[in-house]
Order: C-alpha cells, then structure tokens, then sequence
C-alpha cells in the first residue's frame, strides 16, 4: 500500500511518502507538493493537526482541490496506559506515545523539538508518566526582539561554540545555549526518575542537539512514522 502521512505543525506542514510501510520521501509543503502527491497517487492519506490556519491550507489544497479524501486521527481511549490527561495530550504527542509503547520504546525520553518543544516520559514498564511543553529554539529567539528595544530577531541553524564577538554573534549563541542547557536539563530529569533510558530526538531542530545527546536515537521523521503507523492501525 502507497500513503502519506501529514504533520500539519505550528510553522510547517510536512509530507511523508509511504511505500510498503516504509518511508522512501519526505516533503515540506511548497507550490510543487501537490504535482508530487499526484505522481505519488497515494491510497490513504493520514494527517495530524495542531494548527488551524495551517490545517485550513491542507484542506484548501488536498480536498477541495485535488479531492482527496483525507483521515484525520483522533485519540483513542485505553491503547496505553498514562498519568498524563486523555483531554490535555496533544494528538503529536499521543501518537509518538503510542508508537514507541507498540514498538518497546521503553524506558525512554521521547523528545520532540520544534516551535513549541515536548518531553514525553515512558517507564520500564510501557507506562506513560507525562512529560513536559517548553517554547522551541525560534519561539524564545523571535520573543526577545518584542520585550527588548535594541535586540532582533535572529535565526539560529547552527552553533558557533565560541563566545560572541558582536551582537548577532552574542544573541545567537547566547539564546542557544540556554536553549541547549534547558534540553539537557530534561533529559537529566528522565534519567533521574527512570534511570537508564532510550532517548528519542525528532522534530526540525533534532539535528542542532545531536552532538550534545550521547548515545540517543536522532530520527527526524519519528512523528511521522507514528502517524502512519497509528493510521494503518486504525484508520484502514
């Protein structure tokens, strides 16, 4: 079976292209997305949304205009066993949670880093303890400019790891260490109440904190990969 799975995110709608249950290409929304789906000619397409005005831009292309019929994915009750609110989790978190549960993920710290960042905690067990939402790498650079008058707005897509020498230099190493420092702190966390533990590091900043993280399993496409698979499970 051919099928796409949709992350329709707070700054990106990201496509990714199934063949035989596995991921062969990955594509954010651009003005050729649509010329791909159509080669593609994909049988089930499965989204997730956090987004309404980016959901509202999938839905003008896909189904008004190309007239695809689109799954979107709800929570279901009782396919995992948590301590965090069925009504509160959010459906990006809850597939990922379920994904790594199904597949014995565990112990681990699943760690999602995008506009808005989230740690999801699984113990020994397969039990999912909860976990934490703090503002991304861009959100905290894009907020300083707005409560101080003489900084800016600056987009950080790597680390110099050298102190700043002007002041883009001092804001863009500055605002990613304190980023950087906070994702350690929890993944420290993870560790101290469930010892030892897998961690999992996806989502459009994964790749900036993969020589900081020892020994985790860096996979851009994880949300992903649990969209589809929790599509196929329940959705087919």
């Amino acid at each position: 079976m051919k099928g796409i799975a949709v992350d329709i995110g707070n700054s990106k709608i990201k496509f990714g292209f199934f063949s035989k249950g596995q991921i062969s290409k990955v594509y954010n929304f651009d003005e050729d997305i649509s010329k791909k789906i159509l080669k593609f000619s994909p049988e089930k397409i499965y989204a997730i949304s956090v987004n309404r005005k980016n959901k509202k831009i999938f839905e003008d292309l896909l189904v008004k205009k190309l007239k695809y019929e689109v799954t979107f994915l709800e929570k279901k009750r009782d396919l995992f066993e948590s301590e965090y609110s069925f009504e509160n989790i959010g459906i990006d978190r809850f597939v990922s949670v379920y994904y790594a549960i199904k597949n014995k993920i565990y112990p681990s710290t699943i760690i999602d880093l995008g506009t808005a960042d989230t740690f999801d905690y699984i113990d020994s067990r397969g039990k999912h303890l909860g976990g934490f939402i703090s503002a991304g790498l861009q959100t905290i650079s894009f907020s300083l400019d707005k409560r101080a008058d003489k900084l800016f707005k600056v987009d950080i897509d790597s680390f110099d790891e050298r102190i700043g020498k002007n002041t883009e230099e001092a804001l863009k190493n500055g605002i990613f260490l304190q980023w950087l420092s906070g994702v350690l702190t929890f993944i420290s966390f993870g560790k101290k109440i469930l010892g030892e533990t897998k961690i999992v590091v996806t989502g459009g900043n994964s790749y900036l904190v993969k020589d900081y993280v020892k020994d985790c399993l860096l996979d851009r496409e994880f949300l992903l990969k649990s969209i589809y698979e929790y599509g196929k499970d329940f959705y087919s």
